[in-house]
């Protein structure tokens, strides 16, 4: 097959970016051309050129015709099948399902969630048919992830693993708090805290605790961690065991509405209680279940379906130019609530822009800063 892989970003080889490289080298191993894109020209310069995998700049001037898309981010899929008339898609649901536009288009015929609770969010954002969605669990590269802590270990240090990570979250506060009255050192990682790393499967050896949900659980669970899948936003968590390796795995490691509160004291007492030592055999267990050949056979089991179902559809122009407009009707009042707030903060959009471009240029100095010097 021929895919083209829409993704946010691909310059700073981090999260989503890393797990769009280790899909598409396991594809390309398996026989199918992979072709990337990014609807941020800022990025097109400097994209995945190290990692051999193709980057498209323009996708109306391809040399061939894709067989299908698989879309990540709703502004760069939506561009994508706006690009490329007549073939089809496979919308891949990322991150934090209430803070993403569902693209719904007519050649959008397969949904991937990482867990059930994403997979009823797409059928009530989009009333799509639960048949058209996959719940696809996280897994992780066995080939990146292949060294783990040795048992028995200590570091005395904690991460906190999450995009959504910054000071005064109150459940950071709460983690941070727990740490320093066990005498262990905290760091956070993630992209509003601005530590982005491009080689977690190194950086997670250093912590005995780190605190997660999602791909970033996984990967910590996979690199021999003690793991407090801890839900940020809904100020929940719970440590993960070999009782509820499953149940965790299968809700992408967001803990149920009832898993304990992240106050300080519960923290603390989780933490104290664990010795600061993964329990025996957790590892391989967790790398049992996240399985890398399983998750990508499931990815390519929807692209097989979304093209046969194409081949059965007759295009209509009409509809999907409605489905162009509904979905530009909900980005225009994600933009225009940004641009009140820029004008409210009294800022040209100018300064708005160079700010941004000092940020993403601030970060991947940091990333390189924390790249290891050996």
């Amino acid at each position: 097959m021929r895919i083209v892989i829409t993704n946010e970003r691909l310059a700073q080889r981090a999260g989503s970016d890393l797990f769009l490289r280790d899909l598409a080298r396991t594809l390309q191993q398996l026989g199918h051309f992979v072709i990337a894109y990014s609807a941020d020209p800022r990025e097109q310069e400097r994209l995945l050129e190290v990692d051999g995998i193709a980057v498209a700049t323009n996708l109306t001037r391809l040399p061939f015709r894709p067989d299908i898309i698989h879309a990540r981010h709703h502004f760069d899929a939506m561009t994508a099948l706006a690009a490329l008339p007549g073939v089809p898609a496979v919308h891949h649901c990322v991150g934090p399902a209430a803070q993403h536009i569902l693209p719904v288009h007519p050649r959008i015929h397969r949904y991937l969630a990482p867990s059930p609770a994403v997979a009823q969010w797409i059928e009530r954002a989009g009333s799509v048919a639960s048949a058209s969605i996959d719940v696809v669990p996280s897994a992780v590269d066995p080939s990146r992830f292949s060294l783990e802590r040795p048992v028995g270990t200590r570091t005395g240090k904690v991460l906190i693993y999450d995009d959504e990570a910054m000071p005064g979250v109150p459940a950071v506060a709460a983690v941070e708090e727990a740490a320093r009255n066990l005498g262990l050192a905290i760091d956070l990682m993630g992209a509003k805290c601005g530590r982005l790393v491009d080689n977690p499967e190194l950086r997670l050896l250093d912590y005995d605790i780190v605190c997660a949900t999602g791909r970033n659980a996984a990967e910590a669970l996979a690199s021999g961690c003690s793991v407090l899948a801890g839900d940020l936003a809904g100020n929940r968590g719970e440590m993960v065991d070999a009782n509820n390796l499953v149940a965790l795995h299968t809700s992408d490691f967001v803990p149920a509405v009832g898993a304990m509160p992240l106050t300080a004291d519960n923290v603390r007492d989780a933490f104290d209680g664990l010795g600061h030592g993964r329990p025996p055999d957790l590892t391989a267990q967790a790398k049992a279940i996240l399985s890398w050949p399983l998750h990508v056979s499931g990815i390519v089991a929807a692209y097989r379906s979304a093209i046969l179902l194409q081949a059965e559809c007759t295009e209509d122009f009409d509809l999907e130019q409605r489905a162009m407009s509904h979905y530009l009707q909900q980005l225009s009042h994600i933009l225009k609530s940004v641009d009140d707030r820029v004008a409210k903060a009294a800022l040209p959009v100018s300064s708005v822009f160079r700010l941004l471009d000092a940020s993403a240029k601030l970060a991947a100095v940091q990333a390189d800063l924390d790249k290891p010097r050996f």
